[in-house]
């Protein structure tokens, strides 16, 4: 499955998981945070095709990972 395949899936059922699409406000006066639509959500940020280098060792897998959960 290619990168464009996964965005098509992802993109025609994000409408039924709004949280995936949200951000967290504070409510003004209140000061308790609130989950509210992020206006400038796009799924390009979140979703990235990345590869590991050739052979594709278990050891770059753990560094490409790490890097990415820093």
């Amino acid at each position: 499955m290619d990168i464009e395949t996964v965005r098509s899936i992802i993109l025609s059922r994000l409408d039924m998981i709004p949280r995936y699409r949200q951000r967290i406000a504070t409510v003004p006066l209140e000061g308790h945070p609130v989950w509210v639509d992020d206006e400038h959500f796009h799924l390009d940020y979140h979703l990235r095709h990345i590869a590991l280098p050739h052979p594709g060792s278990t050891d770059q897998l753990k560094d490409l990972t790490s890097r990415l959960m820093s």
